[in-house]
């Protein structure tokens, strides 16, 4: 093989290196709750998130579909917000942040042994899991973010 095509293969490594380690670097920076607070749409949200009982849970803990496609999926999300914010189009409204309320219950009704401070969900509650019934925010849509 040619000298200058293993300076090139070389050169395509070392960038795609680079390239990965961007990338790593921003998919941690933003998992960071501080991260979404920059926005000043967000910032009352995580005020109130800092407030609250879910203080020690990560945005991406109930925005997020689980496993690296749910997180990539949160990341193009925050990437249009982002975009429909900047765009000044009247006409588009600013995407939300929603979450499947199924995930509280992997926290409250079966908690991981790391998360000793959350209640477990009281079985007085349980009937409301089934599909067509209240969601968890129906009754207490301030214990993510607090009173706005």
């Amino acid at each position: 093989m040619p000298s200058s095509s293993k300076r090139i293969i070389a050169a395509a490594l070392l960038a795609l290196a680079l390239l990965l380690a961007a990338l790593s670097g921003a998919f941690i920076h933003t998992a960071d709750p501080s991260f979404c607070a920059r926005c000043h749409k967000i910032l009352p949200a995580y005020e109130g998130w800092q407030r609250s009982p879910h203080r020690q849970v990560n945005c991406h803990q109930c925005h997020a579909d689980p496993g690296l496609i749910g997180e990539l999926r949160a990341r193009v999300k925050g990437l249009y917000m982002v975009y429909v914010h900047f765009s000044d189009s009247d006409e588009q409204a600013l995407p939300t942040c929603e979450f499947d309320w199924h995930r509280c219950y992997e926290c409250h009704y079966d908690p991981p042994a790391d998360l000793t401070s959350l209640p477990p969900l009281p079985a007085s509650h349980l009937h409301f899991s089934a599909e067509g019934l209240r969601q968890c925010a129906v009754c207490h849509d301030d214990v993510s973010h607090g009173s706005r």
